[in-house]
């Protein structure tokens, strides 16, 4: 035969027989032939992340608060706010109206 006279032997690089043998199962089996457990096995892993996060939400998380934030908090919360950079000076007060009323 001519084929016995030209022999060939394909060269495939390590990655491409990494990712070969990463498709194939620990049996030997490629993954058309072992898709459902393929799927079953998803579904498992997804079941117990649910149940995981599902536990998580039941648990009850209170930050730890420095004193000083704290003490700073209360006093800023006790303080009249600011007003607004839009808004007009209060009658009788701030620079501005140092200003109107030695025009004035």
């Amino acid at each position: 035969w001519e084929a016995a006279r030209y022999p060939y032997a394909p060269r495939v690089n390590p990655t491409s027989l990494s990712i070969a043998a990463s498709s194939l199962a620990a049996d030997g089996r490629p993954l058309h032939q072992r898709a459902g457990e393929e799927v079953r096995r998803k579904a498992e892993r997804r079941q117990a992340l649910r149940a995981r996060v599902a536990a998580e939400e039941d648990a009850t998380f209170t930050p730890a608060i420095n004193p000083t934030s704290e003490a700073l908090l209360a006093a800023a919360a006790d303080a009249d706010p600011p007003p607004p950079p839009w808004a007009p000076p209060a009658a009788g007060g701030g620079a501005g109206s140092a200003v109107t009323e030695r025009l004035a």
